[in-house]
């Protein structure tokens, strides 16, 4: 029970500082977005581009680990099958708040484009 909660906790923490380091590399993007605005880019163009570099980016950070735990779950499973709750329960933590922070970072990113974009008017 305890290293399912460490993992729990681990894994919600990692995934709070994978955001905020994103966040904060997008910081360096919003001028690149300024500059497809200055040259004809619609607001609905750009949002489009930031939606896709974040979900891309949030997929590909849940499936790698994903991979991985399925082959440990599995191997886990074989060995104890009573352990099909547990297996739901990692799963769930490690894609449920991945999913969560890819919206809160969607938005954080588009804020700061539009906001630099606001400037530039």
């Amino acid at each position: 029970m305890t290293a399912s909660s460490a993992y729990i906790v681990m894994t919600i923490l990692l995934s709070i500082t994978i955001m905020y380091k994103y966040a904060a590399e997008t910081m360096k993007r919003v001028k690149a977005f300024s500059n497809l605005y200055k040259i004809g880019c619609t607001r609905k163009k750009i949002a489009s581009y930031i939606k896709k570099e974040v979900i891309l980016f949030y997929v590909l950070l849940v499936l790698l680990p994903i991979v991985y735990l399925a082959i440990v779950m599995v191997q886990g499973y074989m060995h104890t099958p009573d352990t099909l709750g547990l297996i739901i329960m990692l799963f769930g933590v490690d894609i449920i708040p991945q999913m969560i922070l890819a919206v809160i970072t969607y938005y954080i990113y588009k804020k700061n484009v539009y906001t630099e974009i606001g400037e530039v008017l």
